[in-house]
């Protein structure tokens, strides 16, 4: 089953150079945040709208995909 961010986001999670989507896939954006070393990305409504809807946190994402 693909997780997406909008997955994550619902169970509570919450600045980055890199901006992801809620349609996105989690363990995707978790394998980037580890090959770029980046701690947080921004969570944007869409590429459309950059309004920041939250910021998911690489550890927070490993106890949720226990990747």
């Amino acid at each position: 089953m693909k997780l997406r961010v909008c997955d994550y986001m619902s169970h509570g999670q919450i600045e980055s150079a890199i901006t992801v989507y809620p349609q996105n896939d989690i363990v995707e954006i978790a394998n980037i945040m580890l090959d770029t070393n980046i701690e947080s990305v921004k969570v944007a409504l869409s590429p459309w709208n950059k309004k920041c809807i939250g910021v998911l946190e690489f550890n927070k994402i490993k106890e949720f995909c226990a990747i």
